[in-house]
């Protein structure tokens, strides 16, 4: 064809077809890809939710308590639960008793602060006393465990990371032996302690502190351990943030405050063993 003969030399142009190897634009797939792990995520938690609820069902079947240390602790908080349904929660103060109906001696069980057996406690009241209610009071305390970890470690990671972080923990002999274990060293403290370290995550993000507050509190009435999470907070963000040092001091005197709190009461009641 020659420029004289009339027609156009770029008229072929547009129909020409795009070439067809040409990238793809990375941003529009990442919201697919982040959509992907959030649901293969959330499965992960989902079936470590299972895992853990099949492992700790042989220690959900009704039956008295066995005769072993784990027995032992779990008729010591249900009888201390007990009381408090039977006498109401501000009976001496809010002792924690250990006295069989119609003993009158307060024998008053101060070693721990007495949140499990409040939560114990709860659900007497609403489920009635027994066994099998006193075990759901931790197997609850198990599964949120799980849940909480998976969202630590997503938050660290990604969503997929804390739903195996979840599922290898479930699937841990220790799960279904403990899972359902009435103690203060147990699945409850455990999750309030994860609870802290999430909220400590926003504190550390220069956020509000009123929610680690909260959980602090709330992993102190359960048991001693739940302190070290507090401490280890104000420790992290007084070490990693040294712009943050008052918040990192606000913490550490709120932990104090509870430890001397919780102390301060328990050897102040009548009848303390």
């Amino acid at each position: 064809m020659t420029p004289d003969d009339g027609r156009d030399a770029t008229a072929g142009d547009a129909t020409t077809p795009a070439p067809s190897d040409a990238a793809p634009d990375p941003s529009s797939a990442a919201p697919d890809v982040q959509r992907r792990d959030r649901l293969l995520g959330r499965a992960l938690v989902l079936a470590a939710l299972v895992v853990a609820v099949l492992g700790m069902r042989p220690s959900l079947e009704p039956g008295p308590w066995r005769w072993s240390w784990l027995g032992h602790n779990g008729a010591r908080y249900s009888q201390i639960a007990r009381n408090y349904v039977r006498n109401g929660p501000l009976h001496l103060g809010g002792a924690p008793l250990l006295n069989a109906a119609g003993v009158d001696e307060p024998d008053v069980y101060g070693n721990h602060p007495p949140g499990v057996s409040w939560a114990l406690a709860a659900v007497f009241a609403v489920a009635g006393e027994s066994e099998t209610a006193a075990r759901l009071v931790p197997a609850a305390a198990t599964l949120l465990a799980l849940w909480l970890l998976a969202r630590l470690v997503a938050g660290a990671s990604d969503p997929v990371t804390g739903g195996v972080a979840a599922l290898l923990a479930a699937a841990l002999p220790m799960t279904a032996a403990y899972g359902a274990h009435v103690d203060p060293q147990g699945p409850p403290v455990l999750a309030a302690s994860l609870a802290v370290l999430l909220a400590y995550r926003r504190v550390a993000a220069g956020g509000g502190a009123l929610p680690w507050m909260l959980a602090a509190l709330l992993a102190s009435s359960l048991d001693w351990w739940g302190l070290y999470a507090c401490a280890g907070s104000a420790l992290h963000l007084l070490v990693t943030r040294p712009d943050r040092r008052r918040a990192a001091v606000g913490l550490g005197l709120w932990t104090t405050a509870l430890f001397a709190g919780w102390v301060g009461w328990l050897t102040a009641l009548p009848g303390r063993s």
